[in-house]
């Protein structure tokens, strides 16, 4: 058989891929070569895969299907930006991570047992996500699972076994397939589960004897819950497996919770009673939400570690809930002018109890406080959601990050956490849901210089606002939501506010434009909302379908200030020669 061009000719330093220019091969697996490289369109490096493929390199179903595998978006799937091809095959590009494999770190003995169902429980949280959105992986492996130097923990090559050929018994994986793919057969997430539970098996249950006997009998009704669960993964009928990730995962999870050390509290009264609760992340019993929208409002972020880039947890946070139909988000400029109405001076930051008058005065239901704090040698990231009505916690939970760059995903888990808690229905639930983590900046500083904009554009200095978000931009091409406020802050010229100089504060526009339309799948809730309205726009549509789009905005962010008003107002300015 003879070889593609990508195997018998490697890519040298500073050779280019379209408009990737090669910087170094960092490694070879069953599917391809994968090399360092700069995308000089967006300014920053990433990974790029050449492929071995085996449907032939001009086969559209590759693009195809490796297209519908980019559009998973999830902290713990290797985020797909692009698929190209060339005369001498297909390529991917994705992004650049650092760190090591699971199977070199399993190459060098057993894990502790908290650390390795950690792991088990990210892999099983990304496929997981992956099988919701009909996607299977087909090759699951240790070599296919990487843990990055900031903690996080990431499957690769998801949904590509199929769209580049199943690796069978001399691609080495053999020992993960099921038995129905050894047959021959596709397989589905049954597969998945079977590939899995043989990884669970040589993560978490070869180990050595614990040095501590105190430590292994706390630890034998977890390990054999977990040989109980691998025993079922692994099982030849695909029948007798679990049917997916999802309720591997919720089994894990209950292993995890057990495995956690218990901490015992010495105190009297009511309260060490709500200390403990939230030390422990309990939700105090509340009387039922009402069906239908909440109206939450979210106080900035109370940040003791004295490092600005760590204030965007707030923005982060309003990002990741903005994408559920259960919430509409109360924007900081209104509680700003609540404030103001109430004859408060407008603080720099808005503390619980600056946010409490503003979202009361606004009827708001719900108050979102976040805060960020040193923990061991990272950071702990943390969220309490009150019902301003009975002034009960509606949830509680904290999240580990072990360095800045994890913060995101630490975001993440709260998020869901306070879906969770709010009885977010099926509906109500995002259709394809944005990871923060997938989204956020690679630089920090990037995220605290936009938290910085969006806090002067909250106040009306949009000018000083735009100019954060281009140095936002600056520091990191490839972060998303300042180039969404950037738009929002150039509409701020409402009443002529901005009027003139709007194009010379930002005069890349275009370019912004072209590369929200390109990333609009990975701007995250209301941003996206917004992002579909300034594009009809900017294609230059008649009067009537500029209203139809505002008023679908409207429908779909029902508080965002952007809709309705906003949008009537500037196009009411835009269109006015139609009035005349």
């Amino acid at each position: 058989m003879n070889e593609p061009a990508w195997w018998s000719m490697p890519l040298s330093p500073h050779q280019s891929v379209g408009r990737f220019e090669i910087i170094r091969e960092v490694g070879r697996g069953g599917f391809g070569v994968v090399y360092e490289a700069f995308d000089t369109a967006l300014s920053r490096n990433v990974a790029l895969k050449t492929v071995r493929s085996a449907v032939g390199a001009d086969g559209s179903r590759t693009l195809a299907e490796a297209e519908a595998a980019a559009r998973l978006a999830h902290a713990n799937i290797v985020h797909l930006y692009d698929v190209g091809r060339e005369d001498r095959g297909p390529y991917l590009i994705m992004e650049l991570l650092h760190g090591e494999a699971l199977s070199d770190r399993l190459a060098q003995g057993p894990l502790p047992i908290r650390q390795a169902v950690g792991i088990a429980v990210e892999i099983s949280r990304g496929v997981a996500y992956a099988h919701r959105q009909g996607v299977v992986h087909r090759d699951l492996k240790p070599g296919n699972v990487f843990l990055c130097a900031d903690g996080q923990v990431k499957v690769l090559d998801f949904g590509l076994a199929q769209v580049f050929g199943r690796p069978g018994p001399a691609g080495g994986t053999a020992r993960y397939m099921a038995p129905e793919q050894a047959q021959g057969l596709a397989g589905d997430a049954r597969s998945d589960v079977f590939s899995m539970g043989v990884m669970f098996e040589e993560l978490i249950l070869r180990r050595g004897p614990e040095p501590s006997a105190l430590r292994a009998a706390a630890q034998a009704r977890s390990l054999a819950s977990l040989r109980q669960l691998v025993e079922e993964m692994t099982r030849p009928d695909p029948a007798a497996r679990p049917a997916g990730a999802a309720q591997v995962l919720a089994r894990l999870l209950a292993v995890q919770r057990a495995l956690e050390p218990r901490r015992w509290f010495l105190a009297g009264g009511v309260v060490a009673g709500v200390a403990l609760a939230l030390v422990l992340g309990f939700v105090i019993r509340a009387p039922p939400l009402p069906p239908g929208r909440l109206l939450l409002a979210m106080a900035d972020t109370e940040n003791p570690t004295g490092d600005p880039d760590l204030d965007g947890v707030s923005e982060l946070l309003e990002a990741g809930l903005g994408e559920s139909g259960r919430l509409s988000l109360l924007p900081r400029s209104a509680i700003v002018q609540q404030l103001r109405d109430a004859g408060r001076p407008t603080p720099p930051v808005i503390h619980e109890a600056d946010a409490r008058v503003g979202a009361s005065r606004a009827r708001a239901q719900l108050l979102t406080l976040p805060a960020v704090r040193h923990f061991g040698g990272g950071f702990e990231v943390s969220v309490r959601v009150v019902d301003l009505a009975s002034d009960r916690i509606r949830y509680a939970g904290r999240e580990p990050a072990a360095a800045i760059s994890s913060v995101p995903a630490a975001v993440d888990r709260l998020v869901r956490g306070v879906r969770e808690a709010l009885s977010e229905s099926a509906e109500q639930a995002p259709r394809a849901p944005v990871e923060l983590a997938s989204v956020a900046p690679s630089n920090p500083q990037a995220l605290g210089l936009y938290t910085e904009g969006r806090r002067l554009a909250s106040v009306g200095r949009f000018r000083e606002a735009l100019g954060q978000f281009r140095r936002s931009i600056d520091a990191d091409p490839g972060f998303l939501l300042p180039r969404v406020s950037a738009e929002e802050a150039m509409y701020g010229q409402l009443h002529g506010i901005l009027t003139g100089d709007a194009r010379a504060l930002f005069p890349n526009r275009k370019e912004n434009l072209a590369i929200l339309r390109e990333n609009l799948v990975r701007i995250p809730g209301g941003d996206r909302v917004f992002v579909e309205y300034v594009l009809q726009r900017a294609d230059g549509g008649t009067l009537g379908e500029d209203i139809a789009a505002a008023d679908r905005a409207a429908q779909a962010a029902p508080a965002d200030p952007r809709f309705p008003l906003h949008a009537a107002w500037q196009l009411l300015w835009d269109r006015a020669d139609v009035a005349a």
